[in-house]
């Protein structure tokens, strides 16, 4: 399901790009995805799925994406401020992020298997939380109601 409007009561998951922008630059996004973001760390229910640190670890070491300082001290301060809190990966998620109902790119009409996004989005369903994206893959799958997606592109 595709929302238009965050309330101040929702658990909120934050796709990768989503909670790097909100640390570096989050003019990247909605002014309103922003605030809920602030609204949801306040209420401790501002989550992000392990998949993410996994990524983000790797973009780092590849050199794609730079994080000021060591990678572990900004996971500390994230967990710190907004009060990021990471969701952790066991095996039920596992299985529920490889039995996804049908998720096929709309360009070619080719299974969606990028594992992160498969557990974020696994994540967002066991917790019934909105993830906040900008990832038309995600908002695309959102549309036809297996997540709960708030379209954050400006």
């Amino acid at each position: 399901m595709l929302i238009s409007d965050l309330n101040n009561s929702a658990v909120l998951l934050l796709d990768t790009h989503i909670w790097v922008w909100a640390s570096t630059d989050p003019s990247k996004f909605k002014k309103t995805a922003v605030r809920a973001i602030e609204s949801a760390a306040a209420a401790r229910s501002l989550f992000v799925s392990a998949a993410s640190v996994w990524e983000i670890s790797l973009k780092c070491q590849k050199g794609e994406l730079l994080i000021s300082g060591d990678l572990r001290t900004w996971l500390r301060d994230q967990r710190r401020y907004p009060g990021v809190r990471v969701a952790p990966i066991n095996g039920t998620l596992a299985i529920d992020a490889t039995s996804l109902p049908e998720w096929t790119r709309k360009s070619d009409k080719k299974v969606h298997k990028d594992p992160n996004d498969r557990f974020i989005v696994a994540e967002a369903r066991r917790r019934n939380a909105v993830l906040i994206t900008c990832d038309a893959l995600m908002v695309d799958y959102a549309r036809k109601g297996n997540v709960t997606v708030f379209d954050a592109r400006p």
